[in-house]
């Protein structure tokens, strides 16, 4: 094991690189979110430890405001912004330049998950209990609670399926039995459903 933090005081429930690989951030039972980046290693083994951690990561951010068990994390695309959810019906967005939330938002029910979408225009939640059991979308612009504005949906016109080609002669009439296909004429043959 490289290391084994204790910096929170209640099971961790979810835990996210960074997407530049600098930080970890960590979500916990005790109503806490934490932010941890790595500080070097050790040469020694600590006064009262049986063993080394050969890293060492520190407490970069602690973050409060959930009033209950936080359940997820996610890091968006640049690394810029952390959403976290739990079972207070809450998320929140938070950032590395200060501890208090960029934005505080309120769900019908317990948040079990929360993603950023790839273009960086939405953040989505996993709602559940209650009437409703579903995702929310927010649109990041204005924070808005959104319906999915993907683009218009193309005509898909399907391929022809490819044709059954079964070997001539007394093997392929083997083949064709096997396979249900019934001899039409000459050199046809038709698949038997």
């Amino acid at each position: 094991m490289m290391w084994a933090g204790t910096h929170h005081n209640g099971a961790v429930n979810c835990v996210r690189w960074s997407p530049c690989g600098n930080y970890l951030a960590t979500c916990s039972d005790d109503n806490t979110v934490a932010v941890l980046r790595y500080a070097g290693k050790f040469d020694y083994v600590p006064l009262g430890q049986k063993e080394a951690n050969p890293e060492t990561w520190e407490v970069h951010k602690q973050y409060q405001g959930h009033e209950k068990d936080v359940l997820h994390v996610a890091w968006n695309q640049s690394g810029s912004m952390l959403a976290s959810s739990g079972v207070d019906n809450l998320i929140f967005v938070w950032t590395l330049e200060s501890l208090a939330p960029v934005r505080r938002l309120q769900a019908s029910g317990m948040v079990k998950g929360v993603a950023w979408d790839p273009i960086g225009k939405y953040l989505a939640a996993q709602v559940t209990g209650g009437e409703e059991k579903s995702a929310n979308l927010w649109r990041l612009r204005d924070w808005q609670v959104s319906p999915w504005e993907h683009p218009k949906p193309r005509a898909h016109r399907p391929s022809p399926p490819a044709p059954c080609v079964f070997p001539s002669g007394p093997r392929g009439a083997r083949s064709r039995a096997r396979a249900g296909v019934r001899r039409l004429g000459r050199g046809a043959a038709a698949l038997v459903c």
